[in-house]
């Protein structure tokens, strides 16, 4: 049984991709014979090019190959910062199954900026949106999350008021100091702290034959009712400090943690309305060269099968 219920997707994609290899990063006329104002500049992460399939393919063309398949997605929007006319360029032409629409900031403004910055626009809706990191990969059933969540929610007064639901992967208990970790119970399904990288000694773990796991978040979750949590969950300090930090009237380190989502999603965890969906699909973080070459070491893997 599938979901049908119609959804949306923000991908967040502003990255610059710092720790990867220069040679991924130009931009080429063999790989990229449309963008000729940009060859042989320094490209966004999303245009990152990886190995995969006997081709070379950007990052997010690689993350977004799930999102053209699935006819309940009626938008794509693109949460852009560095670099964001390339990717413009790049998209604005292509003929794509979904239409593709742009959030873009000046300077970095935090990771809920482009949720913020579509609610300013008037183009929040409460349709349920999928909120996902451009850095990852992960292979999961989103509509088969969404009918789960609504299930989920059953347990919740007016969740009109908005919910979450986080997709969530697992890595050994002793890595976890390395990413954002949940502290999530299987029976109900809440989720009750999400945490920052943090000491591996303070992470919770369970135990899964005779090794210890944490659950982390993926990069990947589906907010239910957006407009009204946002409405909700949001107040005008976050959206002042936004404003302030891409207009570099703040120090964008000091203030980080006011515009993380994931600061939102403390905050909703602590109010009982997000959820977990714990997944065991593959998933990778792009962030560094030797995890990129971990992505396209499991697509050779997948071609060879």
């Amino acid at each position: 049984m599938t979901n049908s219920n119609p959804f949306e997707v923000l991908v967040l994609s502003g990255g610059k991709a710092r720790r990867l290899s220069a040679e991924r990063k130009i931009i080429n006329k063999a790989d990229f014979p449309e963008l000729t104002d940009y060859w042989n500049q320094e490209g966004p992460k999303g245009l990152t090019l990886l190995n995969i399939h006997n081709s070379r393919i950007p990052l997010l063309d690689l993350h977004m190959q799930p999102y053209m398949h699935n006819s309940n997605i009626t938008n794509i929007t693109l949460g852009l910062g560095f670099a964001s006319e390339m990717i413009i360029a790049y998209y604005q032409d292509k003929k794509m199954p979904v239409p593709i629409s742009f959030t873009t900031e000046a300077n970095p403004a935090g990771t809920i900026a482009p949720l913020l910055k579509m609610y300013e626009l008037g183009h929040l809706a409460n349709t349920p949106l999928l909120l996902a990191n451009g850095d990852n990969l992960l292979q999961f059933d989103i509509d088969m999350a969404i009918q789960h969540a609504y299930q989920y929610a059953t347990m919740l007064q007016d969740p009109e008021k908005g919910f979450v639901l986080n997709i969530l992967t697992t890595v050994p208990h002793k890595e976890s100091s390395a990413y954002g970790v949940v502290d999530y119970d299987p029976l109900t399904h809440n989720i009750y702290q999400f945490l920052e990288k943090q000491a591996v000694t303070s992470n919770p773990f369970f135990i899964e034959n005779n090794q210890a796991f944490s659950y982390i978040n993926s990069g990947f979750s589906i907010i239910f009712y957006p407009k009204n949590l946002i409405e909700h969950f949001v107040d005008d300090t976050i959206f002042r400090t936004m404003r302030s930090l891409e207009n570099l009237e703040l120090e964008y380190k000091k203030h980080e943690t006011i515009v993380k989502y994931e600061t939102l999603y403390a905050q909703i965890a602590q109010a009982g309305r997000l959820f977990g969906e714990p997944i065991k699909g593959f998933w990778a973080d792009s962030g560094t060269e030797d995890q990129i070459q971990r992505i396209e070491a499991y697509y050779r893997r997948k071609e060879s099968k």
